[in-house]
C-alpha cells in the first residue's frame, strides 16, 4: 500500500490519499480501477464529485459513511459520484452482530466526572 500526499506520492497498486490532496490532483486519481472513499460525508458533496469525474476508469466505486447528507443537492452530488446507496446498515444491527461496540454511556460518565475532581484537585494543588 502506498501514499499520495504530505509530498509523498509511492508507485503502488494501492494508494491512500486524503480528499483534499485529491482536490488539487484530479487528475491523480483517473487510472485507478476501484475507489474507496471513508467518511464520503467528510468532504463537500460537491467536491466529491468534482473528484469522482476524474475517475474515469474506476469501474467499482465505494463511498462509506455513517451519515448520508440531508441537502438534497449535497446527496444528489454523492449519488452522482458513487452511485445509489446499495446497503443501509443501522447501528444497532452492527451492534447485534458484534461490529460496533454497545455504548458504556454511564461508564463513560463515571470516568469523565473522575477525571475533572482529577484535575480540579492538581489545579488547587498549583493554585497554592
Amino acid at each position: 500500500v502506498g501514499m499520495f500526499g504530505a509530498g509523498k506520492k509511492d508507485d503502488a497498486p494501492n494508494i491512500v490519499a486524503t480528499w483534499q490532496t485529491l482536490q488539487n490532483n484530479k487528475g491523480f486519481i483517473k487510472d485507478f480501477e476501484c475507489v474507496i472513499w471513508d467518511e464520503v460525508h467528510g468532504a463537500k458533496a460537491y467536491v466529491a464529485q468534482q473528484i469522482m469525474q476524474q475517475a474515469t476508469n474506476s469501474y467499482l466505486r465505494i463511498g462509506l459513511t455513517g451519515t448520508i447528507p440531508k441537502d438534497p443537492l449535497d446527496k444528489a452530488n454523492l449519488t452522482a459520484g458513487f452511485g445509489p446507496v446499495t446497503f443501509d446498515v443501522k447501528a444497532h444491527e452492527l451492534q447485534q452482530r458484534n461490529i460496533l461496540s454497545v455504548s458504556q454511556s454511564w461508564y463513560c460518565n463515571h470516568v469523565l466526572k473522575k477525571l475533572a475532581a482529577d484535575i480540579c484537585e492538581e489545579l488547587k494543588v498549583y493554585a497554592e
